[in-house]
């Protein structure tokens, strides 16, 4: 019988190494052949039992089940020499006399972290920041400054630039505020004022109440027709 050897290769014990020469029992309980501190292990979890150049592996009725090579099994299972047997959280490695001489272990390496190296928390100088994105520029609305001057109140088309009953400088209705007439800021001011036809609040009004006429018609129909 070849000697081998079960080495813990994920786990709470990893790197741990158990010769197998006779059946070793894998579980929680205290006098097994090989006690793990596992709490998804079974008190009696699983048998390990050399045979040949290899080893069986046998579930003992556990409650998460055993596994070879991340298969769950459900009988005795032959395994060799690099295969794996996970019991709850703990993976098994087998090994062989050679592999062991040749000092072959699948425990993967834990990185030091303990150490941080020099400069990693250092905060960043100011002058080491990149300078701040510039704003975009929104085009805007931009109004003159001017001197305002009074105009005696008028039609507000007229106002606006259009025809009407008088002509003349730019006026507002009711009298008002405005730049002078004839500079650009006069100009831009008489568009202004146009939008300020008091016949669209006139229309407007007329809308709505056809709407609002409509909508009473409408009910007056429909209770209409239920009683």
């Amino acid at each position: 019988m070849a000697d081998l050897t079960l080495e813990i290769v994920e786990g709470e014990s990893a790197g741990r190494t158990i010769a197998l020469h006779e059946p070793l029992e894998v579980g929680r309980s205290q006098g097994l052949g090989i006690v793990l501190e596992d709490t998804e292990v079974s008190r009696r979890h699983a048998r390990i039992t050399p045979s040949g150049g290899g080893a069986v592996v046998e579930d003992l009725g556990s409650r998460n089940g055993s596994f070879v090579n991340e298969q769950p099994i459900d009988g005795p299972r032959q395994v060799g020499p690099g295969d794996r047997v996970r019991c709850g959280l703990t993976i098994f490695e087998l090994h062989s006399a050679e592999q062991v001489a040749r000092g072959v272990s699948g425990v993967m390496p834990v990185p030091q972290i303990t150490e941080l190296g020099h400069g990693v928390l250092e905060p960043v100088q100011v002058q080491d920041l990149p300078p701040p994105a510039p704003e975009p520029q929104l085009p805007g609305f931009r109004v003159p400054q001017t001197d305002p001057a009074y105009v005696p109140g008028g039609d507000p088309v007229a106002a606006a630039g259009g025809p009407g009953p008088q002509a003349g400088p730019a006026q507002a209705p009711g009298g008002s505020f405005t730049p002078g007439g004839g500079s650009e800021e006069g100009t831009q001011y008489r568009r202004v004022a146009g939008l300020r036809d008091p016949r669209v609040k006139q229309r407007t009004s007329v809308v709505a109440f056809a709407l609002l006429g409509i909508v009473a018609i409408a009910l007056l129909v429909f209770f209409g027709l239920v009683n």
